[in-house]
């Protein structure tokens, strides 16, 4: 797992929070891509292939 300074997809970053400060970053299983939640289609799907086979492997910290 790694630490990112923001989404390699969308330039996302993480807001301080009292909750928590970081957010997961996903990797499709299916072409590579890395996003967040946020940029993923549905929710859930690559935005690059579609694919919904993920890992979560990186996070963004604050």
């Amino acid at each position: 797992m790694g630490d990112l300074r923001a989404c390699p997809h969308c330039g996302r970053s993480a807001e301080e929070s009292a909750f928590h400060n970081w957010f997961p970053v996903y990797t499709c299983q299916n072409c590579g891509e890395k996003y967040c939640k946020r940029c993923a289609q549905n929710g859930s799907s690559c935005p690059k292939c579609g694919s919904r086979d993920h890992g979560e492997y990186d996070k963004v910290y604050a």
